[in-house]
Parts: structure tokens; sequence; C-alpha cells
């Protein structure tokens, strides 16, 4: 793997050669590090030139991811806790059952609802489940996605007939990025988004959309997301602002 120094800092990246690539682009990712996109025909001499020209603007990009990172306490699935869902914030509460049914996650618009079996029911050094953070953290993806389909798809049927339809669509966890449109007309969301507002997701949308007719990031693609969301700046800040609190 490549990498540069910057003044004490050995930084690692990665290469990334892709055929419609037309130019250098460089990408600092709080779950990826650092990565390069280029066109299949440039040198890695080349890029290891500009990134070192880059070097300070690189180390100072990882710096602020970090720091936003920091800035954001893991969940811990504890009674009052709040969790976001479309923009909202709700508290948890937690319910012990009698029964020995395993752990289920209810909301509305009070709140979370978490109902798990009364701790040591079934033996005296049985864990809490209410305390296994890795489950939990389990049980709402599976909610976030089951409940957050529906949302999605009655937006990208207020917006399709505007841009196209995709072939299918597809809520998953994506590490590096929160959307992707594949060339066969697949768009990919990442399920983080339903913790955002709708007007975030509203944008997320749209932007995928408008890639069915523009593969990338072109005038006519912007020109093309303006038209429905002529805010789209300041949305998109928002997720690049506040993106990384979309988490559990």
């Amino acid at each position: 793997m490549p990498e540069f120094q910057f003044n004490d800092r050995i930084v690692p990246y990665v290469i990334e050669h892709r055929a419609r690539k037309t130019r250098i682009t460089l990408h600092v990712d709080g779950e990826r590090g650092v990565y390069v996109r280029a066109p299949l025909t440039v040198p890695d001499a080349q890029i290891e030139s500009i990134v070192a020209d880059k070097a300070e603007w690189i180390v100072r990009k990882m710096d602020e991811i970090e720091d936003k990172l920091k800035s954001v306490e893991p969940h811990r699935f504890e009674p009052g806790e709040t969790f976001w869902f479309l923009g909202k914030s709700y508290p948890l509460h937690i319910l012990h059952n009698r029964d020995e049914e395993p752990p289920q996650l209810h909301w509305n618009a009070q709140g979370f609802f978490l109902h798990t079996p009364v701790p040591g029911r079934t033996g005296i050094h049985d864990p809490d489940p209410a305390t296994d953070t890795a489950a939990l953290r389990r049980l709402f993806r599976d909610w976030y996605m089951q409940a957050g389909r529906p949302v999605i798809e009655e937006r990208v049927q207020a917006f399709a007939p505007l841009y196209g339809w995709p072939r299918r669509i597809i809520l998953k966890e994506q590490k590096s990025r929160w959307g992707s449109c594949s060339v066969d007309g697949t768009i990919r969301l990442n399920w983080h988004i339903l913790m955002a507002p709708m007007a975030i997701l509203d944008y997320l949308i749209v932007h995928e959309l408008a890639h069915l007719r523009h593969r990338n990031h072109s005038q006519p693609f912007w020109d093309a997301v303006a038209r429905t969301i002529p805010d789209y700046p300041r949305r998109r800040k928002w997720l690049k602002d506040n993106g990384h609190r979309c988490s559990l």
C-alpha cells in the first residue's frame, strides 16, 4: 500500500483505477481512510505526486473527521437515551417481560420500546439482554430497515416520474457512502439516512435518481437535482456536517 509522510505522520492510502473516471479525485473517509480514484491511464507516479502536493489538506481533513467522530458518544441503549428517526428524537423505554421471548423493538410517537425478558429468569448467571449492545445494535438496524423501506419507496414514487424508475432499491449498510446508483439502474441507500430529516432523505433519493440520466457529477447532473431540490447545497451541507451523528 502506498503512503506519504507529512511532518511526523505516515499516512497510507489506496489507489483505485476506474474505467469511467476522467480525472483524479481524493477522498478522506472516516471508515475507509484515504483513497484516490483515477482513470486507468494515469500512472501511479503521477498520483503519488498529486497526493504529496495535497498532503497538508489530507491530514487536516483526517483530523476534522476524527474530531467529529469523537464528539459523538456511542449508544449504550439505556432507558431515556434518545434515537433519531426521520429527523426527530425519541427516548428509549425498556420493558421487562415475564416470558422468555427474544428482545423485540417497537416504536410510536412516544418513543422506542424495547421488550426484553427479565434478567436471570432462566438462571442466575443469565446475562441481561438489554445490556448486549451488539445484539441491540442489530435489533435497531433491522427495525430501521423494515420501518424505513415503505418511507423510501413512497418518496421514490414521488420523484421517479421526473427522473426515471430505478430497477430496484436496496437498503443496506454502506460504510463509505450514503447512496449509489449502478449501471443497471439499481439504487442502494445507506439505512442510516433514515435518522436524518425527511428533507435530507429527499435530497439523497433525488441525487441517486438523477444518476439514472447523468452518470457523473457534471453540471447537467447538478442542474437536474436543482430542478427538484433548489436548495440542495444546503441539504448537502447538512449531510456533510451532521451525517456522522446518524449512527448507532
